[in-house]
């Protein structure tokens, strides 16, 4: 730890002494139209090389799973900081969840229906407030803790509900 609560650079995190957790790792905003390319591959091995067990990755997502006896938010400064050592680019954030923790993000959704038209946002820290319904009237937004969920009756591709705006 670098005394601010953040890891040193180029520093490992120790594993803590709770049983490794099976975890996701979200990035947003990778293989994407041909920028910001990160092949799956080299992925995994990052996070392999960052000591955690089991990981795979899921088409050219950028999501990962894994296992790990560490913090979620350790798990995402160290991926975030050799994420962009490795592939020189710029994310926004990686947002890490537990099996425990998406499953509950999954169940307390106040939308119910079709998974192409209700949807959950991952922030990696609590949204400042409530984004304005007015900006998207057929729309229908929730924000509860660290997730944002949306029910979109037409589709995703048709809300104003952007992730650069939310």
């Amino acid at each position: 730890m670098d005394g601010r609560g953040g890891l040193r650079r180029g520093v490992m995190a120790k594993k803590t002494e709770s049983a490794a957790v099976p975890m996701v790792a979200l990035l947003r905003g990778i293989n994407v139209g041909g920028k910001n390319v990160v092949p799956m591959p080299e992925l995994k091995k990052v996070f392999e090389g960052l000591g955690h067990g089991d990981v795979s990755t899921y088409i050219a997502s950028g999501n990962v799973l894994f296992t790990s006896g560490l913090k979620a938010v350790e798990v995402a400064a160290a991926a975030e900081a050799a994420i962009a050592k490795r592939f020189k680019v710029s994310l926004p954030r990686v947002v890490v969840r537990t099996r425990e923790e998406l499953a509950a993000a999954i169940a307390a959704a106040p939308f119910k229906g079709d998974p192409a038209r209700v949807l959950i946002g991952f922030c990696a820290e609590k949204p400042a407030g409530v984004p304005d319904p007015a900006r998207s009237p057929k729309d229908e937004i929730e924000v509860l803790g660290m997730h944002v969920h949306m029910h979109c009756p037409e589709g995703i591709a048709g809300s104003k509900f952007t992730a650069d705006y939310l």
